[in-house]
């Protein structure tokens, strides 16, 4: 179908791009570059525009085998991840979302790609999808907002049912997850959001 006026402000950056003009780069450069590389690739048409939404739509069915850790082990979780998959493949709004040229879905998939690698200690992956997602633009920010009131939530809640426990105990573990987990992921976030926000140093802007 031809590309609505919101779609083809970005695919427009992307067609200059390809073209080698200087076209100034909106919020949302990991679809635009992205998408430049398919249309220098290929051919620019409403499909190739679509491109990224696709695969990002198509990847977030396949995502509910990253928790399965959360979900459990016992036939009735793995019932639920089944069902649970087709859902989200059957989901009018992010079939439509697949379809719709720009960063919301890339958003959407990323940032649950990101949580589920962290959830699996994948901490070097988790950063290279979480400096993506910080790329895909402003509707990445919804999801971190939701992702972090759920996780002050949750951190206030263990911190209760802990409250029998060595404080050392606590301290020993928070330093850990920093030294292993979450320093080494900004640190691949950083290089990421170096390398593909300027598309290997091409567009240095």
């Amino acid at each position: 179908q031809p590309l609505t006026e919101s779609e083809a402000s970005w695919a427009n950056q992307a067609l200059e791009l390809s073209r080698g003009q200087a076209a100034a780069i909106g919020p949302q450069p990991l679809y635009v570059l992205f998408t430049t590389f398919v249309f220098w690739l290929v051919r620019a048409d409403e499909t190739w525009a679509r491109l990224l939404p696709a695969l990002c739509g198509s990847l977030l069915i396949i995502l509910p085998i990253l928790f399965r850790r959360w979900v459990g082990k016992s036939s009735w979780a793995r019932t639920a991840s089944i069902i649970l998959a087709f859902a989200l493949a059957l989901d009018p709004a992010l079939v439509a979302l697949s379809r719709q040229a720009g960063g919301s879905m890339p958003a959407m998939a990323l940032l649950w790609l990101t949580l589920g690698l962290a959830v699996n200690r994948q901490w070097r992956l988790a950063g290279i999808t979480g400096g993506l997602a910080l790329l895909t633009g402003p509707d990445i920010l919804q999801g971190v907002v939701g992702l972090l009131l759920c996780w002050g939530g949750t951190s206030l809640l263990g911190r209760y049912l802990r409250q029998g426990s060595e404080p050392g105990d606590t301290e020993q573990e928070e330093g850990d997850l920093w030294r292993e987990g979450l320093r080494p992921m900004l640190l691949y976030a950083a290089v990421t959001l170096v390398i593909a926000g300027t598309f290997f140093l091409s567009f240095p802007k």
